[in-house]
């Protein structure tokens, strides 16, 4: 948060991204190592890439069963897609506990716009 521990992590076309760097910046800056949560993350972004192109298969089979006005077919797509959103809603719980981490010293730090924040600066 004070800047001091400030690390170059980006890397350049001919560099790659080292994540040893970024994950001890990251371990200075919160209250518990963040890597596990940094690698969940990762992972429920491919659970929600996966999960984003079976609801667009979905409405895209439902939009042709509802063309033929078939029925059976049409429930059964429901279905799924009611399944598809179940299991999106679970992977953004997940992601909520996952991003939990508490910043070092952010219980003293006053939030953005707070007037108690701003006593005697003016």
């Amino acid at each position: 948060p004070d800047g001091k521990k400030r690390v170059a992590f980006l890397g350049t076309v001919q560099q790659r991204v080292a994540w040893t760097p970024i994950a001890n910046m990251l371990a200075t800056a919160y209250e518990k190592d963040p890597t596990a949560a940094v690698k969940g993350l990762e992972k429920l972004l491919c659970t929600f890439d996966k999960i984003d192109s079976e609801q667009n298969e979905l409405k895209a089979q439902l939009e042709r069963a509802t063309k033929r006005r078939d029925q059976g077919k049409i429930a059964a797509v429901q279905q799924r897609i009611a399944a598809a959103d179940a299991r999106f809603k679970e992977a953004l719980a997940e992601e909520e506990k996952l991003r939990a981490l508490v910043l070092r010293g952010a219980e003293k730090a006053a939030p953005a716009g707070d007037p108690a924040g701003d006593a005697g600066n003016g």
